[in-house]
């Protein structure tokens, strides 16, 4: 019996601590042989084949926003907040100089990303 918590796991497996936390909290991991003072540690020699299964890039990171990319990438657009301000520019409730005046502020930093990057 070769018994292993977390910080072993993560030598053995090659991944880093928190990540292992990470997967625990996910409900990633095997069942712990047992868990000791509100540690849970495992009988490596039993659970060593299902460790070594787990997907390592499963769920990786947070998952990322909807972008539009233009001119080769060098300008990327978050899809969400673009569609937010146009649905205010749109509604009835936004005046029609606030509109004016937004639609300048956007057209102003559009020129600048062109001159900076174009």
């Amino acid at each position: 019996m070769n018994l292993v918590g977390l910080k072993e796991l993560s030598e053995l497996l090659e991944v880093p601590y928190e990540k292992l936390k990470v997967w625990k909290s996910r409900g990633r991991l095997p069942e712990p042989f047992q868990t000791i003072s509100g540690t849970p540690v495992w009988d490596w020699d039993e659970v060593e084949d299902e460790f070594r299964a787990i997907p390592q890039n499963e769920n990786s990171g947070r998952p990322k926003r909807p972008r539009i990319s233009l001119a080769g990438g060098l300008i990327d657009i978050d899809v969400k907040k673009m569609i937010q301000i146009l649905k205010m520019l749109l509604s009835k409730s936004v005046c029609l100089a606030s509109r004016s005046l937004i639609l300048k502020r956007m057209a102003m930093k559009a020129m600048k990303v062109e001159k900076k990057y174009l």
